[in-house]
C-alpha cells in the first residue's frame, strides 16, 4: 500500500501504519486486548505484532485517525500467514512470557500457545476452514479505543479492508470472534459478515464473499 489516504469521513481517516503512528496503534491493542493474552504479553510484543504486519507487501495494517490521533487498528493477512507470524516473533512472545511468569497460569494462554506450536510444526492444517471463494484474506486483528466507540470506527476500519481486498484480487475475507464477545460479533454483523459456525467452540467465524 501507498502512503495515501484510504477512507476519510468526518473526522475520522483510515490510512496505513506506519511511523509513529505504529506506537499509537499498539496502545490501543493494549487497551482493547487488555484481558486477553496478546494485550497481557505488554507493549514489546503489541508493538512486533503490528509490525509485522505494516512491514510485509502482503499483508495490511490500517489505523483510524479519530480527530488526529489513532483511535483504532486493524491488521489482515493471506490465508496461511499463521506460521510466518509465529515463527518471526517467537523469541519476542519468548522473552515477553519470561517477564510475566503469571500469564502461564492462564489455560486461555497455554492452548494458544500449543495451536500456534501446531502451526510451526505443521500439525495444524487449514483444511478445517469451511470452503470458501480463493484466494481469502484474513482479518487477523482490530481494536478499537474506549474514546473512538460509538463514532463507526470499526466499520469504516472494515470496509477499507475490504476495499483493500478487492484490490489485491481477494474473493473473501474471514475473521474469527470470541463468543461471549458481543460487540465484535455485533461489528462484524453490521460490517455485512455471515457467521459460518453455529457451534459451542470458543470463537465464531464470520466471513465476507468479495462480488
Amino acid at each position: 500500500m501507498g502512503g495515501s489516504d484510504i477512507e476519510h469521513s468526518d473526522q475520522i481517516e483510515i490510512v496505513p501504519i506506519s511511523g509513529e503512528l505504529l506506537e499509537q496503534a499498539a496502545e490501543v491493542h493494549l487497551e482493547a486486548f487488555h484481558d486477553r493474552a496478546s494485550g497481557r504479553l505488554g507493549r514489546r510484543y503489541a508493538v512486533a505484532f503490528i509490525r509485522w504486519f505494516a512491514d510485509r507487501p502482503d499483508t495490511v495494517a490500517l489505523a483510524a485517525l479519530v480527530d488526529g490521533k489513532v483511535g483504532g487498528y486493524l491488521v489482515g493477512a493471506p490465508l496461511g500467514y499463521q506460521r510466518d507470524i509465529n515463527r518471526d516473533l517467537f523469541w519476542t512472545v519468548f522473552v515477553s512470557t519470561l517477564v510475566r511468569p503469571r500469564i502461564w497460569f492462564s489455560f486461555n494462554f497455554i492452548r494458544i500457545v500449543l495451536g500456534r506450536l501446531q502451526v510451526m510444526i505443521g500439525s495444524k492444517q487449514q483444511s478445517t476452514l469451511p470452503e470458501l471463494p480463493r484466494p481469502t484474506f484474513c482479518e487477523v486483528g482490530i481494536g478499537v479505543s474506549t474514546r473512538a466507540r460509538g463514532r463507526g470506527v470499526g466499520v469504516q476500519m472494515l470496509k477499507a479492508f475490504e476495499a483493500e481486498g478487492r484490490r489485491r484480487g481477494m474473493k473473501s475475507i474471514i475473521s474469527s470472534v470470541y463468543r461471549e464477545n458481543t460487540a465484535g460479533r455485533a461489528l462484524f454483523e453490521k460490517g455485512g459478515y455471515s457467521a459460518m459456525e453455529k457451534g459451542a467452540g470458543a470463537t465464531v467465524k464470520y466471513c465476507l464473499i468479495l462480488k
